[in-house]
């Protein structure tokens, strides 16, 4: 048997996922007895009772060295043993891309269930890109033309659903939105979105789905599906993409110019698109921020185009070159 002791103050249903969530433990198998795990939160107790479960095995060859029950064919080996454990990183995540590739709710489930038994404790939901968007939208119901197939969207229901399962397995749900680039699927809801770029001088859509800063339309549809979409999604953070922008597009088209007022304030002194972008993004940030959330974008924006958000901002690093991920850290951002 194993007794459960929980020491801290993260010990109920009003414990929080989080960047600073706790999850060590401390686990001693005797001889003979109950196994004993004690940890400070529940996030503990989770990863704990997982590494007993792993511990424990059916149909030994032989018991002489370890603890069997002969009740339940159940066997125990190399006890005693004390294991105390805690993350190196606190971040541990896995990226599931349902926009290119949907998958039902059933697979999404066992995936966290495989990714708890390896101590995993973020999926990081890619439910947009260029190619669909794979939630139904209450505040853009014209969305349900951006399905890969039609009906292939999860409801709010689901989701909610979904993300309450991943907790009971000490699992962040961190949905990603792209912008302002790999966006093409929002533009069959709202058009008027697009960045009206020339490729071989053909007016197409835009090379990486870049959006219009400057239309109404985008800091308008952005943030209605930032508000709808930060009472489906529980976690404090929310990835808002940034990978993969070209400049080259906005400069194909004459409504995108630095300084435009895509807002009620007066249009700034701005003279790069990299203030541009600095500008909208940080719209996204603020509002966000009113919902009580906080941004993550990919390396792209700070390494490659002179971005300069908060601090507080947490980057993900996509590019396998260490140099990429040392320029990261060297301007002061978590990652």
């Amino acid at each position: 048997s194993l007794k459960l002791r929980c020491t801290g103050s993260e010990c109920g249903d009003s414990a929080e996922l989080g960047d600073d969530m706790i999850e060590e433990y401390t686990l001693d198998v005797p001889r003979a007895g109950p196994a004993t795990l004690t940890a400070p939160s529940i996030w503990g107790l989770i990863r704990g009772m997982e590494t007993f479960a792993q511990m424990v095995e059916e149909h030994p060859p032989s018991v002489a060295q370890g603890r069997a029950s002969a009740a339940s064919g159940l066997f125990m080996r190399a006890v005693p043993v004390v294991v105390q454990d805690r993350p190196r990183w606190s971040y541990r995540g896995l990226l599931l891309d349902t926009a290119r590739h949907f998958m039902p709710l059933s697979v999404l489930r066992k995936q966290l269930d495989g990714m708890a038994a390896s101590k995993f404790n973020v999926m990081h939901w890619h439910v947009h890109d260029s190619g669909a968007w794979s939630l139904e939208s209450e505040s853009l119901p014209g969305l349900a033309d951006a399905a890969v197939t039609p009906g292939w969207q999860y409801s709010h229901a689901e989701v909610k659903d979904l993300v309450s399962y991943a907790r009971d397995r000490g699992i962040r749900v961190i949905p990603e939105f792209e912008s302002p680039a790999h966006a093409n699927a929002l533009y069959k809801a709202a058009p008027e979105m697009a960045t009206q770029c020339y490729v071989d001088y053909q007016r197409t859509m835009p090379i990486q789905g870049e959006m219009n800063p400057c239309a109404g339309a985008t800091r308008k549809t952005m943030t209605g599906l930032l508000a709808e979409f930060s009472s489906v999604f529980d976690d404090k953070r929310v990835h808002l993409g940034g990978d993969e922008m070209s400049y080259a597009c906005w400069s194909q088209d004459a409504a995108v110019k630095p300084g435009c007022a895509f807002d009620t304030s007066s249009p700034p002194n701005e003279t790069t698109f990299s203030q541009l972008e600095e500008r909208f993004e940080k719209e996204l940030h603020a509002e966000l921020a009113s919902h009580g959330k906080s941004p993550i974008h990919w390396h792209d924006p700070i390494t490659e185009r002179n971005i300069d958000y908060n601090r507080s901002t947490l980057i993900e690093v996509w590019d396998a070159n260490p140099d990429v991920l040392a320029q990261v850290l060297q301007l002061g951002y978590p990652a």
